[in-house]
């Protein structure tokens, strides 16, 4: 029989048996033991005690009605902030880069003005054309589209001044494909952004409904390190690796803004239990108008 160099019997077809009536193959040099039904069923029973089931409590929310509003005080959370990635650094202004497709970018016209983005495509090369489109709430809990364009992916910086019928939410999609492409918005007004797509998204602020006692959050840092989510208080509440999250909210602490460090970065997350919803900065976010009218929170006009 043939042998490897540090002397284990090399597996030949003259030394395997195929079984044909149950459709398995037995190797009889080394003469380990088929599974069977029973033993199978076993190690399942044992991986479930080791890595047991979880029944998370998800809560859903209408985010085609969202509302810009009056935080209480947050000083613990405003002492750092994340320096400007946005051209000729403008700290009014923030840029992501996607590739693909971004998430829903929320935006808020309060007296019908315009919504206005910078779009760049090509980051990756040249190919084809990047698309995107304005939406608007379509009444049934989706949206439906007002406006969409292209814009060539040649690196040329596209800034968009989108006319709406009336005051109210809209929502923009980019789609640089795989040649990517930057997204550049200001973040003195509402602009907020649906998490679980939100890739790269530095020091982003939550809302934490008033009566939440954990929060329940999925997170993948994608080879990017753990990132901090911090309390009211400035305090880290926990460091995020990857994995499914249960972080308490201490007494006094929900109904309030919560935050990343300044140093973390989104990679892939979802929360749960609270409005899965970020923001660049506090009068960037917007919160479902059920939770701010349930919380007590001021709407801006």
């Amino acid at each position: 029989m043939p042998k490897l160099q540090d002397g284990l019997a090399l597996t030949t077809p003259e030394n395997i048996e195929i079984d044909i009536s149950v459709g398995s193959i037995s190797n009889l040099t080394n003469g380990l033991a088929q599974p069977t039904l029973e033993s199978i069923e076993a190690d399942f029973k044992a991986s479930l005690k080791l890595l047991p089931t979880r029944d998370i409590p998800e809560r859903s929310f209408n985010l085609t009605d969202l509302v810009p509003v009056v935080f209480p005080p947050f000083p613990a959370l405003q002492s750092a902030a994340p320096q400007s990635n946005a051209p000729a650094g403008d700290a009014s202004k923030r840029r992501e880069y996607y590739q693909g497709a971004t998430p829903f970018y929320m935006f808020y016209s309060f007296k019908g003005e315009p919504i206005e983005v910078e779009l760049q495509a090509g980051a990756r090369g040249k190919q084809g054309m990047a698309k995107w489109g304005l939406y608007k709430p379509d009444g049934k809990g989706g949206w439906t589209v007002m406006t969409s364009g292209e814009i060539p992916t040649d690196r040329t910086v596209q800034t968009l001044s989108l006319k709406v019928p009336e005051k109210g939410l809209y929502a923009l999609r980019f789609r640089p494909g795989s040649m990517a492409g930057y997204i550049t918005y200001t973040t003195d007004k509402p602009g907020t952004v649906v998490a679980t797509g939100a890739k790269d998204f530095k020091s982003p602020f939550i809302y934490v409904p008033k009566g939440t006692r954990e929060i329940w959050v999925s997170f993948n840092h994608c080879n990017g390190g753990s990132q901090s989510l911090l309390q009211p208080d400035g305090k880290e509440a926990l460091k995020l690796n990857s994995g499914v999250y249960t972080i308490p909210v201490p007494e006094g602490m929900d109904g309030q803004l919560w935050r990343f460090s300044p140093r973390s970065r989104l990679r892939m997350q979802h929360f749960f239990n609270i409005p899965n919803l970020v923001a660049a900065t506090p009068e960037a976010l917007m919160v479902p108008r059920e939770v701010a009218e349930k919380d007590g929170l001021q709407i801006r006009r």
